[in-house]
């Protein structure tokens, strides 16, 4: 299933890791683990956030993909169930059936 995952690191870990020369490779690392279909920086509430597009194939899957930014940033880890356009066709007969049967 695809998730929207938006992980926003803390300041002061993020300065820290920038300062100690971890946080590029600690993220290059884990974008390499988890190849996200996209992967976009920005700043939300004031953190350093990353939004990524991910494939989590069955729930045991979810802390692989959450623990190490636990671990490794202390970040704030948000994961929303997302469609991209081919799911949305896919799912336009089960919308069509919901609407008809309301009516």
């Amino acid at each position: 299933m695809r998730f929207l995952l938006e992980t926003r690191i803390p300041l002061e870990e993020g300065n820290e890791g920038l300062m100690e020369g971890t946080l590029l490779k600690k993220m290059h690392a884990y974008l390499a683990d988890i190849k996200p279909e996209c992967v976009y920086f920005g700043v939300k509430e004031g953190q350093r956030t990353v939004f990524m597009v991910v494939d989590i194939a069955s729930p045991e899957m979810i802390p692989a993909v959450a623990e190490p930014l636990w671990l490794d940033f202390k970040a704030d880890v948000f994961f929303m169930p997302v469609m991209n356009k081919g799911d949305f066709e896919k799912a336009g007969p089960h919308i069509e059936r919901i609407v008809k049967a309301r009516r």
